[in-house]
């Protein structure tokens, strides 16, 4: 649930019910008024909302999952938040033919969102990391793409809140983000969230540099070649795995813990 710093509890899938308590009372008034439902306005919000109603409650999270086949797969997990100063948003992790995105829309001034963002992200009270997040169609809304979302989700499977800020817009939540475990389990079947088959060569460079760093023998070619193959059957023996040189679920797994450590 999100909570703190004048963030209350999401009562309802993706309508945001805020007990307005201390800050309802006026100066010498005995009770708060009754608590409020606020529905978030942003319109690409909305429409996200539309199928999540049909979707599975997790912890913070409510999931869909497109059951259809053909053209047009895609799953979404969503938690909401209010910020301090009033403003509701969804933070959503989302998967269109199985690649996935983290982003955050809110309640803002209806503006299209200039290019790359700084946005700052904190999970449970740990020291703040700052990213870039590109703007998304329609208003008042970033998301981080590519191999960051990859690690960023893993992070979050590990985390009970997670805060957000937008410095440049002014605007903070502090998001629940526990149940993420079930709810991408929900989506795996069609949203890579912690494995891939057929990993974009961009992606497996960026895992491929940051294993390096690490200390282990690996190209950075982001090709999955012989070279890579004999890496990844020498990454499997040391932790136990079978040894196929192949980037299975539990290997792919186990390289985006160790480059979390």
């Amino acid at each position: 649930m999100a909570r703190g710093n004048g963030m209350l509890k999401r009562k309802t899938r993706m309508a945001l019910r805020v007990a307005l308590l201390s800050l309802a009372l006026a100066p010498g008034a005995a009770f708060a008024q009754p608590p409020e439902v606020v529905q978030i306005a942003n319109p690409l919000a909305q429409r996200l909302e539309t199928r999540l109603k049909t979707g599975r409650d997790f912890g913070d999270w409510t999931a869909y999952r497109n059951k259809r086949t053909g053209k047009g797969q895609y799953s979404l997990a969503a938690t909401t938040a209010v910020g301090p100063d009033g403003t509701p948003a969804m933070l959503l992790i989302s998967c269109v033919e199985s690649q996935p995105a983290v982003s955050v829309i809110f309640d803002g001034e209806g503006k299209i969102m200039p290019g790359l963002t700084r946005i700052e992200l904190q999970l449970d009270n740990h020291p703040a990391s700052g990213n870039l997040a590109a703007p998304l169609m329609g208003r008042d809304a970033v998301g981080i793409f590519d191999v960051r979302a990859f690690l960023l989700v893993q992070d979050m499977t590990k985390s009970r809140t997670m805060e957000v800020s937008l410095p440049g817009q002014e605007h903070s939540w502090r998001f629940g983000v526990e149940g993420l475990v079930d709810a991408i389990e929900y989506m795996q079947d069609q949203c890579r969230l912690s494995y891939q088959i057929n990993i974009v060569q961009s992606e497996l460079a960026q895992v491929q540099m940051q294993l390096r760093l690490k200390g282990y023998d690996m190209p950075a070619t982001g090709l999955m070649d012989d070279q890579m193959k004999s890496a990844t059957r020498a990454f499997q023996k040391k932790f136990g795995l079978p040894e196929t040189g192949r980037l299975d679920q539990r290997t792919y797994d186990l390289m985006l813990h160790v480059i979390n450590e």
